[in-house]
C-alpha cells in the first residue's frame, strides 16, 4: 500500500496483517515513529518503520 496525501492513516494502520507493510510518503520520520508506538500501545501490536531515503518514504510493518 502507499499513502499519499491526507488519508487516514489510522485506519489504514489498524487493517493491516501481521507482516504487512505500508509504505507513507507525506509525514516527517518522527511523526511515524511515534504514531506506530503509540497506536502499537493503545491496540497490544507492534509496528516497525524505517526510512527509504531516495523515494523519501518510511515503511510501516506491523510485527504482531
Amino acid at each position: 500500500m502507499n499513502i499519499k496525501g491526507r488519508i487516514n492513516l489510522r485506519g489504514r494502520m489498524l487493517e493491516m496483517a501481521p507482516g504487512e507493510q505500508l509504505e507513507v510518503t507525506d509525514f516527517s520520520y518522527v511523526t511515524i515513529r511515534s504514531y506506530c508506538s503509540d497506536l502499537g500501545w493503545a491496540y497490544d501490536r507492534k509496528y516497525s518503520s524505517r526510512r527509504n531515503r531516495e523515494a523519501k518514504s518510511v515503511t510501516i510493518t506491523r510485527v504482531s
